[in-house]
């Protein structure tokens, strides 16, 4: 069983079709990991902590789909593997177990993750959420939920793939309080904000690599990514 991490998703391929469509022919066969991270994280706590001392005790996202396209990046195949992914941010779990990619060696051009409404298999804080946060600043406590069907996309300029690999979707939570200007308690009826922190939550995101392999992602890592938000 692979070891978790923070806010973590894994791509699976087992019943894709056309995953080792558009590279040369290739007998290897390589695992690839994409794990969800966040900035700030204090390990010593039981929240997230950014820098200005906002914490957050719960961020859940609901992962219904991963799509990975690669090969000839002007016209690449792209590779769809259905979840739902439960991920959580602070307690760094996923339901459920998260599954492996497992593929020939080949270059990525892009990765999109489809968030939507979770059903009632989910966990209660994402029942009929797409996304959930919770959380205290110096202004008191926060609650953000939200339904809508979201897409999280990231280009690469061709990134290929030739060994196993441990990529991560990494989040920058730092502005994550100025979006809900200053709402305590938020949902999709304030649309206009909702919309600034989906995509506050989009631009502050890199997918990086985790160069020194030490399980974290560093501010250096994160601002020389490997694929950018779309």
């Amino acid at each position: 069983m692979s070891p978790r991490s923070l806010f973590i998703v894994f791509i699976v391929c087992s019943g894709c079709v056309g995953t080792d469509v558009g590279n040369p022919p290739d007998d290897r066969r390589i695992t690839a990991t994409l794990e969800f991270e966040a900035l700030e994280f204090d390990d010593d706590t039981t929240a997230l902590v950014t820098a200005d001392g906002t914490r957050i005790d719960e961020a859940w996202l609901n992962v219904a789909t991963v799509r990975v396209a690669s090969g000839d990046c002007e016209s690449p195949t792209e590779a769809r593997v259905e979840g739902p992914f439960f991920v959580e941010m602070v307690s760094r779990t996923v339901q459920p177990e998260p599954p492996v990619l497992t593929t020939s060696p080949r270059t990525i051009c892009a990765i999109k993750l489809d968030v939507s409404e979770a059903g009632a298999d989910a966990p209660p804080q994402l029942r009929g959420r797409s996304l959930y946060v919770r959380g205290a600043d110096e202004g008191g406590d926060f609650m953000l939920e939200s339904a809508t069907s979201r897409i999280l996309p990231y280009r690469s300029d061709g990134l290929l793939v030739e060994q196993d690999t441990r990529f991560v979707n990494a989040f920058d939570p730092s502005e994550w309080i100025d979006a809900l200007a200053g709402k305590r308690v938020l949902s999709d009826a304030d649309a206009a904000v909702i919309n600034a922190f989906w995509t506050t939550l989009r631009r502050e995101s890199r997918i990086v690599d985790d160069r020194d392999a030490n399980g974290r992602i560093s501010r250096e890592e994160f601002d020389g990514p490997v694929a950018l938000p779309e």
